[in-house]
Formats: C-alpha cells, sequence, structure tokens
C-alpha cells in the first residue's frame, strides 16, 4: 500500500543510531507516501538535505516535555494513517497522549535493551527508572512494537511483559554504498577502529587496556563524544598509549572509515542494535565485538569476525583480535551479504507493510 499518510517522531537531528533510522526510513518512504518528520529539537542538525517530498517539522522545543501541546497540534493537522516513534522517553510520551493525538496506527521502536541501559551509570537515573517502570503499562497501548533484534525482543516480553502478537522484529537498515573495504598489506600497521559514545555502557575504557596486550605495530582510533571523554584521555595518558590510542572526535564519514580500517571492534557491555557494526560490515570490514543483543545476530564466527563472549573480558578480546588478524577474509562476500540482508527498500516495506509476524 502506497500513498500512505505516515508521521516520524523523532527527539532530534543529531548522530546518533535512532535517529539515522529514522532518518533514513522517512526518506526512503517519502518517494510514494505522504510522510512527515515530527523532530521535538531540530537544532544542529547531523542529517541535512531531506527527499523533495518529505515534510519536515521542528517543533524547537529543548526537550519532550515541553513539546507535549505542539506535538498533539502537529499531528492531529496531518491526521496519519501510522505514526512511528522511537527511543524509550519518547515511546512512552506519546503513549501517554494517544487519546489525544488523531492517528489510525500508533507503533513504537524500542531502541535500547532498557534493563541492561539501567545498569550504568550514564542511564541509572530517576528519570531513566520512571521510563523503564512506565513501559509495561503505557507500551500496551501501542498496535505493534518493533525490536530491533531478536535479544531485544526477548528483553520486552520477559522484563516488560508486552503481549508477544505485538512485538515484531524489524532490524536496522543499510543503505547501498559504493565503499568497499581496502584489503590490508600484512606487513602494516594493523588498524583497530571504534565508534560510539563516550557513556559507561560502550565499554572504550576496556578496549584502551586491551590495547596494552597487543603487538606494538596495533593502533586504535576511537571516533565520538560524550561524557567520559577527559577520562578516557587520561586512561590513554596513563597506559602511554598516547602513540598508539587517538581520540578523534564525530564520525561524520562511516563508510569510509571502516573501510580504512583491518578490524572495528566493539567493546559495548550492551546493544540494541549496533549500526555501526552493520556499516562496517556493509563495505566488508570484519568486525570483532563483545556478546551483546543485536551484535550476536550480525556476525558469525569465522565468517564476517568474532563475538566474544563478555565474560571472556579483556583476554578474551585481545585473542579474538589477534586470532582475526589471521584470517583470510571474505571481503566482498560479507559486504553483499549484509547489503542484501538488510537493504534499505527492504526494511522500510517492512515497517510500512508491517503483516504477520515473519522476522528478517
Amino acid at each position: 500500500m502506497t500513498n500512505q499518510k505516515i508521521v516520524f517522531v523523532l527527539s532530534s537531528l543529531q548522530a546518533g543510531g535512532s535517529e539515522r533510522v529514522f532518518w533514513l526510513l522517512a526518506n526512503e518512504l517519502a518517494a510514494t507516501n505522504q510522510v512527515t518528520l515530527v523532530v521535538i529539537n531540530g537544532a544542529n542538525p547531523f542529517y541535512t538535505n531531506p527527499h523533495p517530498k518529505l515534510n519536515l517539522v521542528n517543533l524547537n522545543c529543548s526537550g519532550a516535555s515541553k513539546a507535549v501541546w505542539p506535538l498533539i497540534k502537529a499531528v492531529r493537522a496531518i491526521h496519519p494513517d501510522k505514526l512511528y516513534v522511537t527511543g524509550t522517553h519518547l515511546n512512552v510520551l506519546v503513549a501517554l497522549l494517544k487519546p489525544f493525538l488523531a492517528a489510525r496506527q500508533f507503533i513504537a521502536r524500542e531502541s535500547n535493551i532498557g534493563f541492561e541501559m539501567g545498569q550504568h551509570e550514564s542511564a541509572a537515573n530517576w528519570r531513566s527508572k520512571l521510563t523503564f517502570a512506565l513501559i509495561p503499562i503505557l507500551y500496551k497501548r501501542f498496535d505493534a512494537v518493533i525490536a530491533q533484534s531478536q535479544a531485544m525482543q526477548s528483553a520486552l516480553l520477559q522484563h516488560f511483559k508486552i503481549a508477544a502478537a505485538k512485538v515484531l522484529v524489524i532490524p536496522n537498515p543499510c543503505p547501498y554504498n559504493a565503499v568497499t573495504h581496502q584489503r590490508p598489506d600484512p606487513q602494516h600497521e594493523v588498524k583497530l577502529l571504534a565508534i560510539g559514545r563516550f557513556s559507561a555502557e560502550k565499554g572504550h575504557a576496556r578496549l584502551i587496556e586491551t590495547m596494552q596486550s597487543l603487538p606494538e605495530n596495533y593502533s586504535l582510533a576511537i571516533y565520538g563524544y560524550g561524557p567520559l571523554q577527559a577520562r578516557l584521555q587520561s586512561l590513554i595518558q596513563e597506559l602511554k598509549l598516547e602513540h598508539r590510542v587517538q581520540l578523534q572526535g564525530k564520525a561524520t564519514a562511516v563508510f569510509e572509515l571502516c573501510a580504512a580500517a583491518d578490524l572495528l571492534v566493539l567493546p559495548s557491555f550492551t546493544e540494541g542494535f549496533p549500526n555501526v557494526v552493520l556499516e562496517a560490515l556493509a563495505v566488508g570490514t570484519p568486525v570483532i565485538s563483545f556478546e551483546t543483543g543485536g551484535s550476536a545476530e550480525l556476525l558469525e564466527n569465522g565468517v564476517n569476525g568474532f563475538i566474544v563472549p563478555q565474560s571472556a573480558g579483556i583476554k578474551g578480546l585481545a585473542a579474538a583480535i589477534l586470532k582475526a588478524k589471521d584470517i583470510k577474509w571474505n571481503y566482498d562476500s560479507i559486504k553483499n551479504a549484509t547489503l542484501e540482508r538488510f537493504s534499505l527498500s527492504r526494511i522500510a516495506q517492512a515497517y510500512l507493510s508491517l503483516n504477520g509476524r515473519k522476522e528478517l
């Protein structure tokens, strides 16, 4: 079914996983549908140049709590066939406002495995705890809840008691790109790459500590920003790794960065569906990841990377990195399989139809 009236609700257009997914989907569906992207605060956007047919509405509110009336007004003016919202806090707000929003179908996309996020200091505040406590009550109001992975689906069913019929697994999309992994010279410096917010749950500190166990010709570039930047820089200096480990700021050309690296490393303690892993695989770059929700479903040991049990810690991560360097990876196969499975058109159609229980 095309030419539906669709609203996507998003907190911002800054660099982030949820922002990336909804930006891609809104632009893809705008070609054949009446799509509006409602942004709570559109200041300093990372994502720009929307599809000519995409209607972009910036509520210009400093936070979701101040966007109640503007959001109601914007959605009621459209009377959409479908309203999609993402991010736990924003999902809860839309669920609360459902009686006042004139949409025929309400669909939430969960962005994190909430109970795991709450175990880390960056997320463990009273607002987050209250939000997670409201999930079992308010998510019942949605017609469907999209989980990015089977692990996230299981968490929603087990910990938040959401009806199984409502929770659908639809992974994140990956647009086609012409970038391909640059074949490494076995004699050169081994370039490791990590990309992610500098916060506790992302595990960058243990990746930096892992560098102590790797040979001198292994270097690490970490792209990101966040509250732990100063602490991570101090750790690099404390371990005397300044010549091998660099904090590089925001990543603006992820495909190109991944293609130039020998390996992408994901040291996270928890992930919903790690987009950076998908982006690395989409250019053919192998990935070493601790076992988290989405990464375990993206990676196959020895085929496109390695999964390290969380219990293996730093020693296990170092061993996997060393093992990966000795494998002759099929870069083209990694790329082609990823682009086929997670194509933007395929995932967008799954969002649009939501028919049946088939998981992608």
